[in-house]
């Protein structure tokens, strides 16, 4: 059986630590702990929809900006 994933505002608990950067690099390591967790399950996932709710700004090909 594979399972379906749905997360809405991935970025939400880093955006709300900005000013602490200690607790902010904690939030990014629990996350990024997380995220890769779930890459380990691909074969299981039958899809997966993750939303943020920071503001992405196309400056480049290859770049992209957070305001």
């Amino acid at each position: 059986m594979q399972i379906v994933i749905l997360i809405d505002e991935y970025d939400k608990p880093i955006l709300d630590t900005l000013k602490n950067p200690e607790i902010a690099g904690e939030m990014r390591d629990i996350l990024r702990d997380f995220y890769g967790g779930l890459k380990s399950l691909d074969s299981s996932l039958k899809f997966v929809m993750i939303t943020g709710v920071s503001k992405l700004v196309k400056t480049g090909i290859f770049q992209v900006s957070i305001t």
